[in-house]
């Protein structure tokens, strides 16, 4: 409750995390049974936001080895996690970091907070 309590008061705390889990059913002949959610405490309303989405992802993720991702902590630099074989990597992205250098199409494809 204390935790929550200081997600509250500042969303973009490190500790918050950001999590991906799939359905319970992802990964089985069910039907529409590849769905994920993506939840957080927003930053913006400051409240538990949640989205769900379906697609390839969920039954990637599930091939893997995993039911869900919790990712919390801050990074000084842009990375990409890379998931396989029941293995989680960090990777630093490749290229420049500087932001200001990078082509428009490129900017399009990356998040900068």
């Amino acid at each position: 409750d204390e935790d929550y309590q200081k997600l509250i008061l500042n969303p973009l705390n490190e500790s918050n995390p950001i999590i991906f889990a799939t359905g319970p059913l992802t990964g089985t002949s069910t039907p529409s049974s590849s769905r994920y959610s993506v939840t957080a405490i927003s930053p913006i309303t400051g409240i538990w936001g949640e989205s769900t989405s379906g697609g390839f992802f969920p039954l990637a993720l599930r091939k893997c080895g995993f039911d869900a991702i919790i990712i919390t902590g801050k990074s000084t630099t842009p990375f990409y996690i890379l998931l396989g074989n029941q293995k989680v990597e960090i990777k630093e992205r490749p290229g420049t970091h500087d932001y200001l250098q990078e082509s428009a199409p490129h900017r399009a494809m990356y998040s900068y907070s």
